[in-house]
């Protein structure tokens, strides 16, 4: 499967590097595809949990009533690196 990089990185480790960054730990689809131009965040989420990484799922809504889906990063696993 292959999956484009954003300055020599892949996907799931800019969504991860995000998640460790940010105060709250989380990314959602508009983030990422404006940040990094991820188009499938579900499907690298899930890439990553099946990696053994733990994200929770918030569900909300923009402003014009639209659901998407915010991906937190379990906090156990903050501080940890990127596996290889």
């Amino acid at each position: 499967m292959l999956h484009h990089q954003f300055n020599g990185m892949s996907q799931k480790d800019l969504i991860l590097s995000h998640c460790r960054t940010r105060p709250d730990h989380s990314i959602s689809p508009h983030e990422a595809r404006n940040l990094y131009r991820i188009e499938r965040l579900a499907a690298r989420v899930y890439d990553l949990e099946m990696d053994g990484v733990v994200f929770a799922r918030d569900p909300q809504e923009d402003a014009t009533g639209r659901g998407y889906v915010r991906y937190t990063l379990a906090s156990r696993l903050v501080a940890h690196e990127p596996r290889e």
